[in-house]
């Protein structure tokens, strides 16, 4: 808020798990420590004996955890962005600065952090960094794959457009995006990363976190949603007998203004819908429609082109791809 300095604080807990072979398990939260930093915090990684805070119009800063009981301000660094998101891998902690893009900040010597490189990639609101990459949720620009080699001097290597990213996590060869659903990335090859599937959850993911078979997602207002995705991870070989995605969609562009293409699965009955639930366009794919283009990917191999008439209006539309008893949806926004 312009003229009103916003607080929030770091809550550290220490959980206590006490588990019997005779007893059921308990858990008891406490609070450990408390600071109060400055502006808002709004993300945090930790490693080693700091907590790295995503401090919105605050910046980077950096709390020293050494003593849970009595965490201290050790530095800061005023991004010129407004800092959503934070993931530290060596002396470097990467943050995601909204309008500014993303920022690398040099933080070898956590008392005096310094900016490293920067690189716009249009409205950053969370970052995940896996070997030489920093893969970013950019909001409308979907996924940014960023080449971070050569810190000083990021570059892009790839996108892939998936609406409206808000948070990204990273585990092997896919990337795990929150943008209203849960998007599954292929990024076995950076410079072109393609959509393996979609996740239904309510339409209001907005981050995720992926441990063994499971992603985490949170979902705003309708809680944590968790996502059996052993079928991508490889981590069990053997044949489960399920896959959660089995029907998948994409649009392009998205936000579109005179047209947008869509690519569903073979078979598949496209169906757009208003906010209202009322029903604008209907056509099964196979009825005008054609392959997708060259490096689309192939588990969507049909695309049709839906051009709104006079009468629609500019707003949110849902798209929504059926064969059999599956299906799957996506949220387009259509721009006049």
């Amino acid at each position: 808020m312009k003229g009103t300095k916003m607080k929030n604080t770091i809550i550290i807990f220490a959980l206590l798990l006490l588990a019997s072979l005779c007893a059921a398990d308990s858990l008891n939260v406490s609070l450990a420590g408390y600071i109060d930093t400055p502006g808002t915090a709004l993300g945090v990684h930790l490693v080693g004996d700091y907590a790295y805070v995503a401090g919105y119009h605050a910046g980077l800063q950096i709390i020293d955890i050494s003593t849970p009981s009595a965490p201290s301000l050790t530095g800061t660094y005023n991004t010129s962005g407004v800092a959503l998101g934070v993931h530290v891998v060596g002396d470097y902690a990467y943050v995601a600065d909204w309008y500014a893009g993303l920022h690398v900040i040099d933080i070898s010597t956590p008392s005096t952090p310094s900016l490293t490189g920067t690189y716009d990639t249009g409205y950053a609101l969370g970052v995940y960094v896996s070997g030489s990459y920093a893969y970013v949720a950019d909001y409308t620009a979907g996924l940014q794959i960023i080449d971070i080699s050569t810190p000083s001097a990021p570059s892009l290597t790839g996108t892939y457009y998936t609406g409206y990213a808000e948070g990204v996590h990273v585990v092997g060869d896919y990337a795990y995006v929150a943008d209203g659903d849960l998007q599954i990335i292929d990024i076995s090859t950076p410079s072109s990363p393609s959509l393996t599937g979609t996740c239904i959850t309510s339409g209001t993911a907005r981050e995720v976190h992926v441990v063994g078979d499971y992603a985490y997602v949170a979902s705003g207002g309708d809680g944590l949603y968790i996502l059996d995705i052993s079928y991508f991870t490889g981590i069990e070989e053997k044949d489960k007998g399920f896959k959660p995605l089995v029907y998948n969609i994409s649009a392009h562009p998205n936000p579109f203004n005179s047209a947008v293409s869509i690519s569903a699965s073979q078979g598949a009955e496209i169906e757009i819908f208003d906010i209202n639930g009322r029903m604008v366009y209907a056509m099964p794919v196979g009825a005008g429609s054609k392959p997708a283009r060259a490096g689309g990917s192939e588990t969507l191999p049909y695309e049709i082109v839906w051009s709104p008439v006079e009468t629609i209006t500019s707003g949110v539309y849902l798209v929504r791809a059926r064969v059999g008893d599956g299906e799957v949806t996506k949220r387009v926004i259509y721009l006049k």
